[in-house]
């Protein structure tokens, strides 16, 4: 009984951390940075360098719980028995799920998304908006986010298609 409260447990904060993960990268990618666009740079990049630090927290938080948990969530997994033999599609399933995921938050958030969100915050609050600097961030920011959402929608896959298992 108390094995089937701490699975759920870890089951629903795995889940709704990675709902929040992908849910911020969401708003980032199809409303904030399209409706920004249209405004003109000086109000663009005050919005922009008020919202990103804010923003980045919420993204490296959930995304760092979506992992922690998924770790906790796996190792329970692993210490009630079921296997994650990488000969099984189940054992397959979530560790190509682990993996794309980790290259989600490491190589696109943590490496791309955090420091332009940064570089971009800091240079508007000094006043260094160089045009082509600027652009050239916010573009970094959009792809960076878009790539995350294009691995995680991946990860989803894969962890749907394991739970199918």
């Amino acid at each position: 009984m108390t094995s089937s409260i701490l699975f759920a447990v870890f089951s629903w904060f795995h889940i709704i951390s990675a709902m929040g993960w992908f849910g911020s990268l969401v708003f980032i990618t199809m409303v904030l940075m399209p409706s920004v666009s249209k405004l003109s740079a000086e109000s663009r990049q005050e919005i922009m360098a008020g919202i990103l630090p804010r923003a980045s927290m919420v993204i490296r938080g959930f995304g760092g719980l979506a992992i922690i948990f998924g770790i906790i969530f796996a190792a329970y997994l692993s210490m009630t028995g079921t296997s994650f033999s990488m000969s099984s599609a189940y054992g397959i399933s979530l560790a190509t799920g682990a993996i794309i995921a980790l290259i989600a938050f490491g190589a696109f958030g943590e490496g791309m998304f955090m420091p332009a969100a940064r570089r971009y915050a800091s240079a508007v609050k000094e006043g260094k908006q160089n045009g082509a600097d600027i652009q050239s961030l916010e573009r970094k920011i959009s792809r960076s986010a878009f790539l995350q959402i294009i691995l995680l929608g991946i990860v989803i896959a894969a962890m749907v298609t394991a739970g199918a298992l």
